[in-house]
Parts: structure tokens; C-alpha cells; sequence
């Protein structure tokens, strides 16, 4: 379980378990993450660091996100479902195409409190 402090004490709880792929292990599972807010971001990459995995990248739009999982083709995409951006491509969208082209996994992320 990952808990990340955010905007005022809001919480964020990821569960994100060893993944078993093939003998893999935690290190060798590459992660993309995916959130339009840099810090969020870098916290994020930290965490998953800190816990033995290997991030191979990040991406703050739908598209960028697209693009990036294209060329890295990561084992794992952590996708901020709230990414909108005037016409472009939002979270949800990009998860549905990177899982429906490139058979990848996509875990949402979101930071949404009803506090």
C-alpha cells in the first residue's frame, strides 16, 4: 500500500502488490506514471522507487502518456484518471487506447476526496 500526502492532507492510497510476470522481479517491472501535477508526480516515482520498482518514465497528458508507453512499452501504466486538457486526450481516454493497442495494463489513479 502506497500513502501519498496531497494538497492539504488529503490522502492517496495505492495497493500495487509484486507483480509476477515470467520470474520478474519487483526491479525489473517497469512503470510508467502518469500525472499532470509535477510533484505528485515525482512523490509517486519516489514511492515506487523506494519499493523496489524500476519507473521507466512519466507523462503529465493523455497523449504524452500514449506516446511514451508506445516507445517504452512498460510492464505497468499508473494513469491519473482527472487528466484534462483543453481537446487533448484525457486519462480515462488514453488508458482505454494504451490497454486496447498495446495490451498493457493501466492502474487509476485518482485524488479525489468526498472529505
Amino acid at each position: 500500500m502506497i500513502n501519498l500526502d496531497r494538497r492539504g492532507g488529503t490522502r492517496i492510497e495505492i495497493g500495487l502488490a509484486p507483480v509476477e510476470k515470467r520470474g520478474k522481479g519487483m526491479a525489473d517491472i517497469q512503470i510508467l506514471v502518469v500525472e499532470d501535477e509535477g510533484i505528485v508526480a515525482r512523490d509517486i516515482e519516489n514511492t515506487l522507487t523506494r519499493l523496489g520498482y524500476a519507473v521507466c518514465d512519466s507523462a503529465s497528458s493523455g497523449r504524452e502518456a500514449i506516446i511514451k508507453a508506445e516507445a517504452r512499452q512498460p510492464d505497468l501504466v499508473l494513469m491519473d484518471m482527472d487528466i484534462v486538457v483543453e481537446g487533448k486526450v484525457a486519462g480515462v481516454q488514453a488508458a482505454g487506447e494504451i490497454h486496447d493497442r498495446l495490451d498493457i495494463p493501466v492502474v487509476y489513479l485518482s485524488a479525489y476526496s468526498d472529505n
